[in-house]
């Protein structure tokens, strides 16, 4: 057996009805798996298996309701053992299941379950939502950063019950950063030199960070660091991640590299970051997303712009009659559909296109614009809520606005890829790492709409209307500048269609052959990994 490759990661997204992702990271994650398949490499992936996902977004009289469910998938893995840990001192037991790959055409994928029989009431919420759930839900940071440490000690035991031997550790995100701090562990335990242990550590350990705002790298009490993971010397925990412990900066000290998930990204870790960064060499890998999942097998083999023309016409009217059926709403197909569809994020700006509401209306009446909005907000963010429930009252009010009342990134997600004419993509500059949304619509005949962050910066600027500087803290100068450049886009699908369908086909091109996982993958092995990917490749 092949050394493996152990990609440890907080969420990962296979396929809908496996709730054991919430946006982004989980679909890098997903389309990693799915070319880690195809090229017959041995990495296995493990996560967390979060019977009640996230929560269930629904909808009322007042707007968005938030509910749990609990999931089960019996039909999706398989039992692969039952290991004990220990989390805060006290015994644990985790269930191992692997995903049946061949159903899903992944590799090998393990999930960590402590939602069973053998724990008492308090240790089977360890794994019981996403990211230890939300303070909505009764949670506390003990409960989040157990989430951690079981990802962590469950991943080790794991692939110690099943006799794998490991050649790389990969940590995504910085909520894996407690395994190489529980192998740091177990080496001082040895007697081995904290110098050696460490230097031993980060030989096999790497670390990719996709975010640099403060939510996606929690910091954690250092006591209570101590008292859940087992190290107690509080003086290595400051070193590592300081005080309070910021889970980012220890993933990177123990790591031999990090990589951030864009050249942009790469830039605002180098100027912000690098004092926290010590001992870890900073590379970059710009995402990429599984075009054999996200890419509509009717737009794989177009030849010229009149022939894209004529699939995407298909595509939308598809598209169109799934939204009719699921959620009741009509559209044009002969009208431009644009959509905004993600995260419901503050720095994502869902409410940018709504800051004149008039020329919205206007472009209703004379273009016959129609938006579709999907997002899903975190439980706890009560801004973000009532920023949906806004969009959803005055779509009341507005033809041609519809937010849908559920977000799901994968199966919706792809329809509306293949549906929407205009991609919109609104982040604030230097706060969205990488964003991959574009790519996967880009593959699908769909032109984006973006502000200056991320991937889009390394694309040919000739295949996407950028609005906004790449430094911006003005909303509203952004919100006008959007509108100009929206204002271009549409005259042209609505007057030169011959130059909207070119455009169209020259970014499904790039996107085919510079943002896909595929080449990801090879990018990991050589930058990250330093790794010969032949000799893995079966």
């Amino acid at each position: 057996m092949k050394e493996k490759i152990v990609f440890v990661t907080p969420e990962i997204a296979i396929i809908p009805d496996l709730h054991t992702y919430s946006g982004g990271l989980g679909v890098v994650s997903g389309s990693f798996s799915l070319s880690a398949r195809k090229f017959g490499l041995p990495v296995v992936f493990i996560s967390i298996l979060p019977r009640q996902g996230l929560y269930e977004q629904g909808l009322d009289t007042y707007g968005m309701t938030i509910s749990y469910k609990q999931y089960f998938y019996d039909w999706a893995l398989e039992d692969a053992g039952l290991v004990p840990i220990s989390v805060c001192g006290s015994p644990t037991y985790v269930r191992v299941w692997r995903l049946v790959a061949e159903k899903f055409n992944s590799a090998e994928v393990l999930f960590l379950d402590c939602d069973i029989p053998e724990n008492d009431e308090l240790s089977r919420k360890n794994s019981l939502q996403l990211y230890g759930g939300s303070f909505h839900s009764g949670s506390t940071m003990e409960r989040k950063a157990a989430y951690s440490d079981v990802l962590a000690k469950g991943s080790i035991a794991a692939l110690r019950h099943l006799g794998y031997s490991v050649k790389l550790y990969h940590i995504n995100e910085s909520y894996g950063a407690f395994l190489p701090l529980m192998l740091l562990l177990e080496k001082l335990k040895e007697g081995i030199p904290l110098k050696a242990a460490l230097d031993f550590v980060r030989a096999c350990t790497v670390f990719t960070t996709h975010t640099s705002l403060d939510a996606g790298n929690p910091k954690y009490n250092t006591d209570m660091v101590a008292k859940m993971t087992g190290v107690h010397d509080i003086n290595l925990l400051n070193a590592l991640g300081g005080d309070p412990f910021n889970m980012a900066v220890a993933a990177a000290r123990l790591s031999s590299r990090t990589n951030s998930v864009s050249q942009s990204h790469l830039s605002v870790l180098e100027n912000s970051w690098q004092l926290l960064f010590t001992g870890t060499e900073l590379v970059s890998v710009t995402n990429g997303v599984s075009s054999d999942f996200w890419q509509s097998p009717e737009f794989r083999n177009i030849k010229n712009a009149k022939e894209l023309a004529k699939v995407k016409a298909r595509s939308k009217t598809s598209g169109i009659k799934y939204l009719q059926e699921k959620f009741g709403i009509c559209l044009n197909p002969d009208a431009p559909i644009l959509v905004w569809a993600r995260r419901f994020a503050e720095y994502k700006r869902p409410t940018l296109l709504f800051h004149d509401l008039g020329w919205l209306r206007n472009h209703f009446e004379r273009s016959g614009l129609q938006v579709i909005l999907s997002g899903k907000p975190h439980p706890d963010d009560k801004p973000m809520i009532e920023a949906w429930n806004w969009i959803y009252r005055i779509a009341k009010e507005l033809p041609h606005l519809f937010i849908l009342p559920e977000y799901e990134p994968l199966e919706m997600g792809r329809i509306l890829r293949c549906t929407a004419d205009i991609w919109l993509n609104t982040p604030r500059p230097r706060l969205e790492a990488c964003g991959t949304s574009g790519m996967s619509a880009n593959m699908n005949g769909t032109l984006q709409v973006s502000s200056r962050d991320g991937w889009v910066l390394e694309s040919d600027p000739q295949q996407v209307f950028l609005f906004g500087g790449e430094v911006s803290n003005n909303d509203n100068m952004d919100a006008e500048d959007m509108r100009k450049v929206l204002d271009c886009a549409l005259n042209i699908f609505s007057n030169k269609p011959e130059v909207w369908y070119e455009m169209a086909l020259q970014a499904k091109y790039e996107a085919e052959e510079r943002w896909t996982s595929d080449r990801m993958l090879r990018d990991y092995y050589s930058i990250l990994y330093r790794l010969d990917l032949d000799s893995d490749c079966t």
